[in-house]
């Protein structure tokens, strides 16, 4: 599994990171779509590329703002070669980590980081150090157009 941060901010493959911190409240998470779809777009990283990014930045903001407490979270767009890392660091502490749960058809909320799963190559979640907090993070293909754009 691949691990967040992905490797170097320079290099061969023309590696560029771009970060943003935003207030953990829910009107953030828009502003986290629309931030990411312009820096993607500034990269020249395919419309359906720019769509997936956005839907999954969404989704790790959301959980960050509804489960992780804290003040402030981190988005980061890491752009590797063949790959587009998404990440969100929020003030998450405590013994359970985000996880993909199928819940009941019924329930209104909850799907966030099964829609990640789908979208991505992999994700994960790891602790920050030093101090408190959590980094979730996925890898996704660019150029594959998982979404139309």
């Amino acid at each position: 599994m691949t691990q967040w941060p992905p490797g170097p901010d320079t290099g061969t493959d023309g590696g560029r990171r771009y970060a943003f911190a935003l207030p953990a409240r829910a009107e953030s998470v828009a502003y986290a779509r629309g931030r990411t779809r312009a820096r993607l777009a500034r990269w020249n990283l395919d419309a359906g590329t720019r769509e997936t990014a956005a839907l999954v930045i969404s989704e790790l903001a959301t959980n960050a703002v509804v489960h992780a407490g804290g003040e402030t979270i981190l988005c980061e767009l890491a752009d590797h070669g063949l790959r587009l890392y998404v990440a969100v660091h929020d003030h998450g502490v405590g013994p359970n980590s985000p996880r993909a749960n199928p819940l009941p058809g019924e329930a209104d909320s909850g799907r966030g980081l099964l829609v990640v799963q789908c979208l991505s190559d992999a994700w994960g979640v790891h602790d920050t150090e030093p101090g408190p907090g959590r980094v979730v993070w996925a890898e996704l293909p660019y150029g594959a157009g998982l979404l139309p754009g």
